[in-house]
């Protein structure tokens, strides 16, 4: 680590990220592990976190930071 680290911290969103986490027996958690994203597709996605995928275009996956 280097020195000033924690001002880089976002330690709010962090822990309400963790507030909202859902627990998930093991059926559920294993299908979700096992859920394949088709990149033989092309799809547009609208997902509003900070890094995610934007989209799927001729099997190239392309990704975005939302600021």
């Amino acid at each position: 680590l280097v020195a000033g680290y924690q001002e880089q911290l976002e330690k709010q969103i962090h822990l309400e990220l963790l507030d909202q986490r859902k627990k998930l027996s093991i059926d559920e958690y294993e299908t979700i592990f096992e859920d394949k994203l088709d990149t033989s597709l092309d799809q547009v996605f609208n997902d509003e976190h900070l890094f995610s995928l934007e989209k799927i275009q001729g099997t190239v996956r392309y990704y975005q930071e939302n600021k």
